[in-house]
């Protein structure tokens, strides 16, 4: 109930969602042309740090690295089926994971504690991110690269510049797939993951 309340103090105080007219028209923009302004980019990384603070089984090392971890290897996992071969279903970054991590997504087992109805990252994103236009594919993304920001810590770069964290770059416009059935034909996106036995698995996929 804590991060709930907390999720939903997010979406009123930084983006404006008790203001009707505001967000409908960044909908309708963001929908148009599938942009992300800087501000709502920057907004990300925060959000999750405030979620991370406000979980009371986060706090200690292991449960934080599973929160964190998860929410690059969602990401990751939803990018790593791509088949540049296939032209007819390539799949990669379109929003969709098998989750039916007792079956044909066993590789993606530890995600549908991250990415649920009830997880706080999915209601961060229906509340804060969806209504703006944002789609899942690039919301993922996005949020991989802000837990690597939060999670690196301040460095020195060659010409002495201090930094906050390691920023990655981002482009905006992944499209979602409307339908997320695991199976297309004889394709399963779990199947495209590469194994976890060596480094060819990554050749091999």
């Amino acid at each position: 109930e804590k991060v709930s309340a907390l999720i939903m103090d997010i979406a009123s105080a930084k983006h404006g969602l008790r203001g009707g007219r505001k967000m409908a028209q960044n909908h309708r923009l963001l929908s148009a042309g599938g942009c992300i302004t800087k501000s709502l980019y920057d907004n990300i990384a925060p959000d999750i740090q405030s979620i991370s603070d406000a979980m009371a089984d986060i706090s200690d090392s292991r449960a934080k690295g599973h929160f964190f971890g998860g929410i690059v290897r969602l990401a990751a996992h939803d990018f790593m089926d791509y088949d540049v071969s296939d032209d007819a279903v390539p799949l990669g970054q379109d929003g969709c994971v098998d989750f039916n991590v007792t079956g044909t997504g066993k590789d993606n087992a530890g995600l549908e504690e991250i990415w649920c109805d009830d997880c706080p990252l999915t209601q961060l994103y229906e509340t804060s991110y969806a209504p703006f236009g944002v789609g899942r594919a690039d919301f993922w993304v996005a949020s991989a690269n802000a837990v690597i920001k939060l999670t690196s810590g301040s460095w020195t770069d060659s010409s002495s510049v201090e930094h906050d964290g390691l920023a990655l770059p981002f482009r905006y416009g992944r499209i979602d797939r409307d339908d997320c059935t695991p199976a297309f034909g004889n394709i399963n996106s779990a199947q495209r993951l590469p194994g976890a036995q060596h480094c060819d698995e990554t050749e091999r996929v």
